[in-house]
């Protein structure tokens, strides 16, 4: 259950922002950007549950379940606000959330697992 249910999720997850970065609304470059993001964050979460015995799947009030709820308003505003680029630049809003959600979640994964480290090294581990 526990290897074939995350396996499962990662191939959705890539599959589902894979497919957005393909679609006229964000350049894939992000939307693999935000992938890369989130594995990196559910690595950490899979090593430490093994590591520390510690599955925590939520950070910062946050965890897959609201993830998936923001892809999916996401998906559904994509229409209403259009494929139109902000600014002079080549991103659209879209892009620029997704930028915003990926720097999080790397800045979530590098805290978490330097104080994961900082932890294990204190108990000799």
């Amino acid at each position: 259950g526990y290897f074939v249910d995350h396996s499962v999720d990662a191939l959705a997850t890539l599959m589902m922002i894979g497919a957005i970065g393909i679609s006229p609304y964000m350049r894939l470059d992000v939307a693999l950007m935000g992938v890369a993001g989130y594995f990196l964050l559910s690595i950490h979460t899979f090593i430490a549950a093994k590591i520390i015995g510690e599955f925590r799947l939520s950070y910062m009030a946050g965890g897959p379940t609201e993830l998936r709820l923001m892809l999916m308003a996401m998906t559904a505003l994509m229409p209403i606000f259009g494929t139109g680029l902000v600014g002079r630049t080549t991103l659209s809003v879209f892009d620029l959330f997704a930028l915003v959600v990926s720097s999080i979640l790397v800045t979530l994964f590098i805290v978490q697992t330097s104080a994961t480290a900082r932890m294990l090294r204190r108990r000799g581990g």
